[in-house]
């Protein structure tokens, strides 16, 4: 079976196009396209550094947001002062709040 047999026939309408469009590289498989073992050990070195590093910096990321959200969740907001509300605007927002409830139902 020859090369161009073996690729299905999707593949060999996309392959002249891909060819021409894209270079020849050296470290891709150009039937399959993936990586060639001479990438694959070059690459090699590279994954324990780069796992660390995604750990380190994940795991700083998820600690800011989880003490975000405990720090902001045990804040009860009692410092903060509510504007006194005169008798006549409370029962103006009251209606206000049933006529809604009304329309909604």
């Amino acid at each position: 079976m020859s090369l161009l047999q073996s690729i299905s026939p999707t593949m060999r309408s996309i392959l002249p196009l891909r060819r021409s469009v894209f270079p020849v590289s050296p470290y891709q498989d150009q039937r399959t396209w993936k990586m060639t073992p001479s990438m694959i050990r070059a690459r090699s070195q590279y994954f324990w550094p780069n796992a660390i590093t995604f750990t380190v910096l994940g795991g700083l990321s998820v600690g800011i947001y989880f003490y975000t959200y405990h720090f902001l969740a045990k804040d009860e907001f009692d410092d903060i002062e509510i504007p006194p509300v005169s008798e006549e605007d409370l029962k103006k927002l009251r209606e206000e709040y049933q006529v809604d409830i009304s329309k909604k139902n």
